[in-house]
């Protein structure tokens, strides 16, 4: 009987912090405040260009892809003219172990904070060809340049 009582007051312990980390778990998510979100982007702004500048200095002579990329702006009517994160990032992660630097991977960080928690995750394929992926990169710093540009506006 003793041992009956032992493992009941066990698995009440058990239920007890499932129940608790479970809760942390579907809490409310932390919304960014305006301002965080103009630092992160006023931030991405100096990055951005500073990384386009650093390729085309390293790269020179790369011509830009002539390529449909998707809107760097939402279409939330509540948030007009912010930063589409999700459709930027899996460009960005896609170029990122290319450029094998430490601004890039900043980056990636610092748009996954204004990405949406249950955006899904398209992927991104890099061209095979040396050359080509070089100009899909090259394409892809100056859409994200020209965006954060346009937004400062």
């Amino acid at each position: 009987m003793v041992s009956h009582i032992g493992s009941t007051r066990f698995a009440l312990f058990l239920l007890c912090c499932l129940g608790t980390l479970m809760f942390s778990h579907t809490g409310p998510i932390y919304q960014l405040q305006p301002k965080e979100i103009q630092a992160i982007i006023v931030e991405l702004q100096n990055l951005s260009k500073k990384l386009l500048d650093d390729y085309l200095n390293k790269e020179k002579g790369v011509q830009k892809f002539d390529s449909d990329l998707p809107s760097c702006f939402t279409s939330d009517s509540q948030a007009p003219g912010n930063i589409n994160s999700s459709a930027i990032l899996p460009y960005f992660k896609a170029i990122s172990p290319s450029l094998n630097n430490d601004k890039s991977l900043y980056i990636i960080e610092q748009l996954d904070k204004l990405n949406f928690q249950n955006a899904p995750e398209t992927e991104v394929s890099m061209p095979t060809d040396n050359f080509e992926r070089k100009r899909f990169i090259l394409t892809i710093l100056r859409w994200f340049s020209n965006c954060l540009e346009h937004r400062a506006q």
